[in-house]
């Protein structure tokens, strides 16, 4: 087996993509994709901005080690840091290697989609998904959000449009 074949989800996600502005948002990424059938392998748990996996982290970490990937950081207006990943050279031609693994075609559509979302949407998003999943209610999980999430201060309507969204992305599932 390839080695690159581990992280060729990865690599088909930022190439469709080009960059992921922060952690959260990657995380947030790979989970709703997994969600939608994409072959991502990660294990996902609940952690305090929602689903999170570590081997997900651990294996960012890995394809940086590997000079696979780029890690900027920048620093926000409000001072905090932001980690922005993209394919380095070296795994843009990965990803020739890994060309032969296939993506549905929906795959870069999907990606696309849910880079248009910020963190703290998709943060929404994937939580509602993962208490639905947990057989919450719809308006169990809107309730439970507000109470986990106080510091988001996620309105009503915020709220709708995010279930919205997932009752269009998972309504066969």
């Amino acid at each position: 087996m390839n080695i690159l074949n581990k992280y060729y989800m990865l690599i088909k996600l930022l190439t469709a993509v080009g960059e992921v502005h922060g952690r959260k948002k990657l995380q947030k990424m790979v989970y709703l994709l997994q969600e939608q059938g994409y072959a991502f392998k990660e294990s996902f748990g609940y952690h305090l901005y929602g689903p999170y996996s570590e081997e997900l982290s651990t294996e960012v970490d890995e394809m940086k080690f590997l000079g696979l990937l780029e890690e900027k950081v920048e620093t926000t207006v409000y001072g905090y840091k932001q980690y922005i990943y993209s394919l380095s050279e070296r795994g843009k031609r990965a990803s020739d290697f890994t060309g032969h693994l296939a993506v549905p075609d929906s795959f870069e559509e999907a990606a696309r989609e849910l880079a248009q979302f910020d963190a703290r949407t998709l943060e929404l998003i994937a939580t509602l998904r993962f208490l639905r999943k947990i057989n919450y209610s719809d308006t169990e999980a809107a309730r439970y959000v507000k109470e986990l999430k106080p510091e988001q201060e996620y309105k009503d309507g915020e709220i709708e449009k995010a279930l919205k969204f997932l009752e269009e992305k998972f309504s066969k599932q």
